[in-house]
């Protein structure tokens, strides 16, 4: 379509038709998925629960409490491949972004690039330990060996804003330190969503007014908090104050690059629930 009607390409595209060009290649390696939503969302039993995969021989993992957990065995599975993400959307209003999954390749040159895994690992380790022991709500409490939040998070009795607390032991160097590297890694995320920025443009440019125009504080752009977890599971939950979420998953490095090590789950989406393999 950049051709000259006269049949051959022009030397020279203006900066419009050069971000339009872009654009659209990058759009041609994303496929897109509509998702009908289901009525188990009417089904509470589901919630507070743990939904569990069955990886060996049909016992759950002794950490999963039996009578609260739920078998995912019947989920479909939604992925991106090796070269296509994913964009996927509610089938009745397809304006509504359910949730996208970036190439196995652009994650493999990006976020499991193996020094960004070690900076990673590293800046992990040091968050959890500068952090105090997070006791989670019932709604979504959770199963994990450590976990720390970096970042700013809203008072729930005020109009105030702060930002999570660090043990007291740490010190004003250390609290930089770990500031500067949680802002690294939360820009290398943003960075390697590849064309499903395109996508994601509208809605993350109305947050970034939003925090521009209020008192909410952000590490960087639109992005308020960062948080890790080691062996981490939450529950169930629904959450109705939550906006785009990156999520990956840091496993050891004898890990083969298609090996599945958790599902990230949508149980309201589709007709038996959608499983996404990290």
């Amino acid at each position: 379509m950049w051709k000259h009607m006269l049949g051959y390409e022009p030397t020279k595209l203006s900066k419009q038709q050069r971000n339009r060009r872009n654009k659209q290649i990058r759009l041609a390696n994303v496929t897109e998925v509509r998702l009908e939503k289901n009525v188990i969302n009417n089904h509470q039993s589901i919630l507070g629960k743990f939904m569990v995969y069955d990886w060996e021989d049909g016992d759950c993992d002794v950490n999963y409490p039996k009578v609260n957990s739920m078998s995912i065995q019947h989920f479909t599975t939604i992925d991106s491949s090796k070269t296509r993400s994913c964009w996927v959307t509610d089938e009745s209003d397809m304006s509504i972004p359910i949730f996208s999954k970036i190439s196995r390749n652009r994650a493999r040159n990006h976020l499991a690039h193996p020094d960004n895994i070690r900076k990673v690992r590293s800046t992990s380790e040091d968050i959890i330990k500068s952090k105090p022991e997070v006791k989670r709500g019932t709604k979504c409490d959770s199963i994990n060996s450590g976990y720390g939040i970096m970042g700013f998070g809203p008072d729930r009795n005020t109009p105030n804003n702060g930002t999570y607390a660090f043990n007291k032991t740490v010190t004003e160097e250390e609290k930089n330190k770990l500031e500067k590297q949680t802002r690294k890694i939360v820009v290398h995320l943003q960075n390697s969503l590849g064309g499903l920025k395109f996508l994601m443009h509208d809605d993350l440019s109305v947050m970034e007014q939003i925090v521009q125009g209020t008192s909410l504080n952000a590490i960087r752009s639109t992005a308020i908090a960062f948080s890790i977890g080691r062996d981490y599971h939450s529950k169930c939950h629904i959450n109705i104050d939550m906006f785009y979420t990156l999520a990956t998953v840091v496993g050891p490095d004898n890990v083969n690059d298609d090996e599945i090590i958790y599902y990230f789950l949508f149980p309201t989406y589709g007709k038996n629930g959608t499983k996404v393999p990290l």
